[in-house]
């Protein structure tokens, strides 16, 4: 059985021994290179030679653009070596041992992630022992990118077989078109053109996901984590954005503290309203001064709500009235009206890949 992959500095290599990483037997290559990688590995070093300084501008950049594509059409041929590796159980042969999963071995060997490494699994069995056939030819051909491939693989891995394969014509065209993150969106979409029947159901699981964790760290921050449903994570967007903004051509926070500051004066405003639902008979306050400091870009110029936002207005004598349940969360909200039916061909993967799509 061939392997794929060795040591390169293995001394028996000289030797004419086997080198370490290949059973007595395997064929390996000047170097201790498995047989058919010399080529590849001559161009790479000739390549890692020459010093781009030295390139005019319009060549440096026409080889950063080709050699992104070169690079996709080498993750297809390593994706397809994956798949035979998978499919023959291989893994673990380049030690004459077997390993105990695909990948497990590419973790040990690779020093991948458990995520990554699953990922490239997954890829390669969709592409070249699934439904995505026409995704690995996009992908040999340099037309999509490892990031593309795996985007559909992941979409399209808990659908029936024969309706991806119907409509990956579809997909592989929008993958040509899209950055990744704009075609994670769209297979969403897809999922439930190509497999109405389970719409609800996946709908139902993606919102059980859902979950907010908040937890003290040693030094006194708060750590924030969770998963929001889209309407209440669109609410939370625009919420945010206002008091997200630069304070002035001198606010030198990242957008990450940006949107820390935002939650914290967000919420404190909320305090200040008085429109929270009162907990053990008493409005909820804060039990201890702030320590933030009063020069901080998200308070400077504001006693309360950060500078560029509405004051909150003064809270009446009688009290402010309890906020009502949300009409998403409460069970006696009044049903929403239906929605027009749509032609039956407004739903076709063909018409949900055509319309426009928000840019990230």
């Amino acid at each position: 059985m061939n392997s794929n992959t060795s040591s390169q500095s293995d001394p028996r290599a000289s030797a004419g021994e086997a080198p370490a990483g290949l059973p007595a037997g395997a064929p390996a290559g000047p170097g201790g290179l498995p047989a058919g990688l010399e080529a590849l590995a001559a161009a790479v070093a000739e390549l890692a030679a020459g010093d781009p300084t030295q390139l005019g501008d319009a060549l440096l950049a026409e080889q950063v653009v080709v050699l992104r594509r070169l690079t996709d059409q080498l993750d297809a041929v390593w994706l397809r070596r994956l798949a035979a590796v998978d499919a023959r159980g291989a893994a673990g042969a380049e030690h004459g041992t077997q390993a105990r999963s695909t990948t497990a071995w590419l973790r040990a060997t690779c020093q991948m992630s458990p995520g990554a490494a699953a990922q490239r699994v997954r890829t390669a069995r969709a592409l070249h022992r699934g439904p995505l056939a026409g995704t690995a030819g996009a992908l040999a051909a340099g037309e999509v990118s490892y990031a593309h491939a795996a985007t559909l693989a992941d979409a399209t891995g808990d659908l029936p077989p024969t309706k991806v394969a119907e409509a990956e014509e579809v997909l592989v065209e929008a993958a040509r078109r899209l950055d990744p993150s704009r075609l994670r969106r769209l297979t969403t979409h897809l999922r439930d053109v190509i497999d109405p029947e389970k719409a609800e159901q996946r709908a139902g699981a993606r919102l059980e996901r859902r979950g907010l964790w908040l937890a003290a760290t040693v030094d006194g921050m708060v750590a924030v984590d969770g998963l929001l449903d889209p309407e209440a994570g669109e609410a939370a967007q625009a919420a945010l954005a206002p008091l997200a903004r630069p304070s002035g051509p001198d606010d030198d926070r990242t957008a990450a503290q940006r949107r820390a500051d935002a939650l914290g004066e967000l919420a404190r405003q909320a305090l200040q309203a008085g429109r929270l639902p009162q907990e053990g008979g008493l409005r909820p306050q804060l039990t201890s001064p702030s320590s933030w400091p009063a020069s901080s870009p998200s308070l400077a110029g504001s006693a309360g709500p950060a500078a560029g936002a509405a004051p909150c207005p003064p809270r009446p004598p009688e009290g402010w009235p309890a906020t009502p349940p949300s009409p998403a969360r409460s069970s006696t909200a009044t049903p929403p009206a239906p929605t027009p039916a749509t032609p039956a061909t407004a739903n076709t993967p063909q018409a949900v890949a055509a319309r426009p799509t928000a840019r990230g």
